[in-house]
């Protein structure tokens, strides 16, 4: 996959931002989409800003609340010129998405080249790198 994500570069990379269990990928036009991996298959959440078919959610100021089977929020998603991605149990990192960069908690990568991989940047509950391995839990994301 060839995609640029926050002035970004990925090349042959299967994911380019992983966070947490989340695929983060962004089309030419700026908005985002979010491909949930933790399942057996993965699933599409939020396509180019707004939510998917079949995902539970809920409006908040400049963005959604995405839920859970229960109606439990997961993911606070705002967009106003940046995006904004929030882990609403607070054990990831804020990841937020600009023209500039990207910015997973205190990190920021702007203008980084990534080739090669299955993952560019990886953000869980413990670190954020650059480069590694899906996790075998994780379910293959495919376009």
């Amino acid at each position: 996959m060839k995609m640029t994500i926050g002035g970004n570069a990925f090349e042959d990379v299967g994911v380019p931002v992983l966070w947490g269990n989340y695929a983060v990928l962004q089309g030419p036009d700026g908005h985002l989409s979010i491909v949930d991996l933790s399942g057996p298959e993965a699933q599409l959440i939020l396509l180019e800003d707004e939510p998917a078919r079949d995902t539970s959610y809920r409006p908040v100021d400049g963005g959604y609340e995405l839920l859970d089977d229960q109606d439990k929020p997961l993911i606070s998603f705002r967009h106003t010129d940046t995006r904004l991605l929030e882990d609403v149990a607070g054990r990831l990192p804020a990841c937020e998405i600009s023209a500039r960069g990207v910015r997973i908690g205190k990190s920021f990568f702007s203008g980084a080249m990534v080739v090669g991989g299955a993952v560019g940047i990886v953000a869980d509950e413990r670190s954020i790198s650059v480069g590694g391995s899906l996790p075998a839990q994780l379910a293959p994301l495919v376009i």
